[in-house]
């Protein structure tokens, strides 16, 4: 194999982890915006 293709190989490999890891982060701060969302309305309707 050639260097320029291993290096060509891990790139890619990182860009998709990289992007998995960005959508595991937009769902998580969608999941946390909505749990707020949803004990700040409990917590007004008890008042």
């Amino acid at each position: 194999m050639d260097k320029t293709t291993l290096i060509g190989c891990w790139g890619t490999l990182a860009t998709m982890s990289g992007k998995i890891n960005e959508w595991i982060g937009i769902t998580a701060g969608l999941f946390t915006i909505t749990y707020l969302t949803i004990k700040i309305m409990e917590a007004l309707r008890k008042k």
